[in-house]
């Protein structure tokens, strides 16, 4: 039958032009990706564009948490930092930050533990040891105990011999004055000169008079 030759003749046709069309597809799809491995667009450039993005929005949420806290609103502050941490739970800038913002508040036992998270995740990091510094010296000036001097002299230590703490002109200053009560007067003086000689301008030589027994000195926070 003429009609039944005629669909024959054209169904290998179709059948290979449905063919060339897929290896077409299949050589630009290969040749895409090609080029975008040549471009370092490969699926492990995409996942750490993604982690990127996390990143920048973690980094984002701390630092306008750090901004809230600069302007006393604590509250917002907090929500921040634990947001900034629910992208990423080891993240222990924000945990460091968290116990600033507590021990500013007065918030002994969370300001503890915020920084004892930090230090599990980051040890020897500089701004948790300072944290826990201040911590100790807070609870000393205010419920006495030379342990707890002593134990806030060696976390300065500790501290100030890391970056960014050893920049701090008031890590070294409140370091100063807690060898100060302590009564090691050649050692306080010395931190409070370095205090001094980093910031001459805004820091005043008058608290080089802290050097002899203070008793109730006062610790920035």
């Amino acid at each position: 039958m003429p009609g039944a030759t005629v669909r024959l003749v054209k169904l290998p046709a179709l059948l290979f032009a449905i063919f060339f069309l897929l290896v077409a597809f299949i050589h630009v799809y290969a040749s895409n990706i090609e080029e975008d491995v040549l471009e370092g667009k490969d699926i492990s450039s995409m996942v750490a564009q993604g982690e990127e993005l996390v990143n920048s929005r973690m980094f984002t949420e701390a630092k306008l948490g750090r901004a809230h806290a600069f302007t006393g609103n604590f509250k917002e502050a907090e929500r921040l930092y634990s947001q900034a941490l629910s992208s990423d739970p080891s993240f222990a800038p924000a945990h460091t930050s968290l116990g600033k913002l507590y021990l500013y508040q007065k918030e002994t036992a969370r300001a503890l533990q915020a920084f004892e998270k930090a230090l599990e995740l980051s040890p020897g990091d500089g701004d948790a040891l300072l944290g826990l510094a201040r911590l100790e010296a807070l609870q000393a000036h205010q419920a006495g105990g030379e342990e707890r001097l002593h134990k806030a002299a060696a976390l300065y230590a500790a501290a100030v011999r890391t970056s960014p703490a050893d920049s701090y002109e008031s890590a070294w200053f409140d370091y100063g004055v807690v060898l100060g009560r302590l009564g090691r007067h050649e050692e306080a003086a010395e931190k409070l000169e370095r205090a001094v000689a980093m910031n001459e301008e805004q820091m005043n030589f008058n608290m080089l008079g802290q050097v002899g027994p203070v008793g109730g000195a006062s610790l920035s926070a």
